[in-house]
């Protein structure tokens, strides 16, 4: 207990991420984000599989897509750029359909409040863009103050710090 007390006390920051950390997006035993980005790379006419799509999990989702191109399209009729936003367009309209589905992983809540009775700032962040966090967030009954929305990078764990004071 007393090692756990010192850990908690050297604590300032807990960044979590949001899809499968803590919230569950699985729909029909599918994580959504997958299953978005497969259905829309087939509604663009491409084909892709769940197995393409798993190793890039956690990458911001434009960025995902532009993988996923780039590996299984090397020689298309439309400009890339174009298409990679045209499949990010109909990604984000399944995810957006799809949060309504999503539920709070077990203990969530509870793992932040235990955090912020002992005065450690917390925070999530995503792959997802700003507008799908805010609903998800939402949707969970989070506070928006404390939350952001894109993949912490060094700058941003320094602004959390600030805005989370």
């Amino acid at each position: 207990m007393e090692d756990e007390d010192r850990v908690l006390s050297s604590l300032e920051l807990v960044l979590f991420d949001l899809a499968g950390t803590t919230v569950d997006d699985r729909v029909a035993g599918e994580p959504l984000v997958a299953a978005a980005m497969v259905e829309s790379f087939a509604e663009a006419g491409y084909r892709l599989g769940l197995e393409d799509v798993q190793p890039h999990r956690g990458k911001m989702k434009i960025e995902m897509i532009r993988c996923l191109f780039a590996g299984k399209m090397k020689a298309v009729d439309r400009n890339f750029e174009d298409e990679t936003l045209r499949i990010h367009g109909l990604f984000l309209n399944r995810i957006m359909a799809g949060v309504d589905r999503m539920n709070e992983v077990e203990g969530a809540t509870e793992t932040f409040r235990f955090l912020k009775d002992r005065r450690i700032k917390v925070g999530v962040g995503s792959g997802f863009p700003g507008e799908i966090v805010e609903q998800i967030i939402s949707r969970m009954g989070w506070r928006r103050k404390g939350f952001w929305t894109t993949r912490p990078v060094p700058i941003r764990l320094a602004q959390a710090g600030l805005i989370l004071r």
